[in-house]
């Protein structure tokens, strides 16, 4: 099957296609290393803006026999161009309508109050008082995220009562009707550039209540027939103790997919046709992390990073500081030997990077 790929990083849905004996078509913003070797063919775009994609995708369109097209992360900010490739491909995972409707975060909320989903409390309008967060309704990763104060000038999409507890993310198939579970996360933030909630890393296969985890079945078996969901989704939310506090539904397949089994795409491609398959039960425990550049970097040529990362500048990108430099999968029998050995890997990275820097020109990447 010749399958179209669009995201902003398309690596993981490349691999992905790979292990699945896909045909992987790919258009992405970086042109990473491993994105290319893993495309049969590869179209490299400015933004996933319409007057970007056009191009790219008559391309495709001209030269294969396209069968689906897959999108991944990127189009928060750019709704509109998945209504564009939805007029010219049979999208594999939920069409643009409800990708927009799940984004436009009035409806969800109201959605969510609807289904007597607990979130924490939110406003359009500026709140009085401290404890509350400045979010954008388009975003990802952690982005535009801040602490409200009253006293500043913001503008903002909405804003959300600050709820203390642990970032967590839930991985399901849905097939429109019904969900199947694949795996709860653990979300790691860190502060860059002065925002205090940008994606760190996450980990897999983590273990919570049986009260819990009927809580999220039951919710996501709610979100399933309202929004009629299909293919692989996530639902951020935040654990305190024993409560759950919804906060959004990522409508593609997200960062934690890469944790689990290596046959999810075939399974999204099911989901999508209907059939829900329950996934292998996964017993080691897995994290995706993003390696951040603690400086501006303008990779030499002979920079060979180690096999866990992924996602790879080509030779001569110059990242800015706060950038990513790449990311790194490890695996580890337990939580808190997988946090160790990512600080040790991380840092491994950065000694390495440093000793093939040609620091120079601003970065486009």
């Amino acid at each position: 099957m010749q399958l179209l790929i669009i995201a902003n990083s398309a690596r993981m849905l490349a691999q992905a296609a790979l292990n699945c004996q896909f045909t992987a078509l790919v258009i992405d913003c970086y042109g990473d290393q491993d994105t290319r070797q893993l495309a049969c063919a590869f179209k490299q775009v400015n933004s996933l803006k319409i007057k970007e994609l056009a191009a790219a995708c008559l391309f495709f369109k001209q030269h294969y026999a396209v069968q689906y097209c897959i999108y991944g992360s990127g189009f928060e900010s750019e709704p509109e161009s998945l209504f564009f490739l939805q007029t010219h491909f049979q999208l594999l995972g939920n069409n643009a309508e409800t990708f927009a409707l799940l984004h436009n975060k009035r409806h969800f909320f109201q959605s969510l109050c609807q289904l007597q989903i607990r979130h924490p409390a939110v406003c359009f309008t500026p709140p009085k008082g401290k404890g509350w967060l400045i979010k954008p309704q388009q975003a990802q990763g952690g982005q535009g995220i801040f602490h409200y104060h009253p006293q500043h000038v913001h503008t903002a999409d909405y804003y959300q009562r600050y709820q203390a507890g642990q970032a967590m993310s839930v991985l399901f198939l849905a097939n429109k009707q019904h969900c199947q579970i694949i795996g709860f996360n653990q979300q790691g933030i860190r502060c860059i550039h002065n925002q205090p909630f940008v994606f760190k890393n996450i980990i897999g296969s983590m273990r919570l209540s049986k009260t819990v985890q009927q809580t999220l079945k039951n919710w996501l078996e709610k979100l399933t027939a309202f929004y009629k969901l299909q293919g692989l989704n996530s639902l951020d939310f935040i654990l305190a103790g024993t409560d759950c506090y919804a906060l959004e539904i990522n409508p593609r397949p997200p960062a934690s997919c890469q944790l689990y089994q290596a046959n999810l795409l075939a399974l999204h491609h099911q989901a999508c046709l209907g059939n829900l398959e329950k996934p292998l039960s996964i017993q080691s425990v897995s994290a995706y992390q993003i390696v951040y550049a603690p400086m501006t970097l303008q990779l030499k040529s002979g920079l060979i990073l180690p096999d866990y990362c992924a996602d790879i500048p080509v030779t001569g990108a110059i990242i800015r500081t706060g950038q990513p430099i790449c990311s790194m999968i490890v695996k580890g029998k337990d939580v808190q030997s997988v946090i160790n050995d990512l600080r040790l890997k991380e840092h491994f990275i950065f000694s390495t990077v440093r000793k093939h820097n040609d620091y120079g020109i601003q970065s486009k990447r």
